[in-house]
């Protein structure tokens, strides 16, 4: 559930940066038209943007209900209503077994999300409860029919599983102001590792250093399928250096963690879907390269899947 969170928070600032482009590319056409023209003012009709729906699906091996994000872009028309109700969700596995999604509260999907204020609309879906259904190195497939006749369909293949080598042990008590290397045995068919750490009494450590937000939530990312070590806490919140309010946050940091923190620690062993997907402005802020997983007459989106292993970690003096 936690690793949904930072989806959505990514997307919104992928969908937010292809807006403006959109917008911007409209500006510019004017403007030339205009210049070409000697400035003479002529009528001008521009397209409006198809309204697409986009499915947002990652699956989490081992989680007892998966969820789905379900929107329509709207960019003709920012006042409509972005929502897609009463959609039929299915995901199929080889063994013939199928899993069932019905729409649920918004909160169940973005229930610990850190931009709570700002957060996208549209449809939370969440599957029947079935810790089993999803298994590491399985290939589902995913199909979505809209009550306005679209069908979106996609198909994906968890990582393997894998393994924490250091610490040894799920629950660490360690020194403070000091860096520890995390390691992990090699997911088969994993992209990328994505590191979730949602810091926990941060405020009161760091005080007076101001932190926006507690417990706070920070995210890191590997550069390959092969890159299994991660040095904690320096190696965080490559996701979050260009949000002003946190820069203080990432330079305190660099010194180890202070006294007294509690710090959840996720890794996720991401598909090829995933980061295809979310690496627009996340992990390549440089340009638009997003590429959908879910296809369809009408709509996109991404069906990805992970495998997360967690580490509680707390400091002490």
């Amino acid at each position: 559930m936690q690793w949904t969170l930072g989806v959505a928070r990514w997307t919104n600032r992928v969908l937010m940066r292809w807006t403006n482009r959109v917008l911007m590319r409209w500006t510019t056409s004017i403007l030339v038209l205009l210049v070409i023209g000697g400035c003479e003012l002529r009528e001008v009709t521009l397209a409006q943007p198809e309204d697409i729906v986009v499915a947002e699906v990652v699956l989490i091996a081992g989680e007892e209900v998966q969820t789905a994000w379900v929107h329509h872009t709207r960019v003709s028309d920012p006042g409509a209503d972005p929502r897609v109700s009463s959609a039929t969700i299915e995901i199929s596995a080889q063994n013939g077994q199928v899993l069932r999604f019905s729409e649920a509260a918004d909160s169940l999907c973005f229930e610990r999300r850190r931009d709570a204020g700002n957060r996208a609309f549209g449809s939370c879906y969440t599957s029947d409860p079935d810790q089993t259904f999803v298994q590491p190195g399985s290939t589902y497939l995913l199909t979505i029919r809209t009550t306005d006749g679209r069908v979106l369909t996609g198909s994906t293949t968890v990582p393997g599983d894998f393994a924490i080598v250091q610490p040894g042990a799920t629950v660490q008590r360690v020194a403070s102001k000091k860096h520890y290397d995390i390691t992990w045995t090699q997911s088969a068919n994993a992209w990328v590792y994505v590191t979730d750490a949602w810091f926990h009494d941060l405020r009161q450590a760091l005080a007076p250093t101001p932190v926006p937000q507690d417990p706070l939530l920070l995210s890191g990312v590997s550069i390959s399928g092969r890159d299994t070590t991660l040095t904690f806490p320096k190696e965080i919140g490559i996701f979050d250096r260009f949000e002003n309010e946190l820069t203080p946050v990432l330079v305190a940091l660099q010194n180890g963690l202070p006294e007294n923190v509690r710090a959840d620690v996720i890794i996720s062993a991401a598909d090829r879907n995933y980061v295809n997907w979310v690496r627009a402005g996340a992990f390549n802020p440089s340009g638009q390269v997003r590429v959908p997983s879910v296809h369809g007459e009408g709509g996109t989106g991404v069906f990805g899947s992970v495998v997360q292993r967690t580490i509680l970690i707390h400091t002490r003096r």
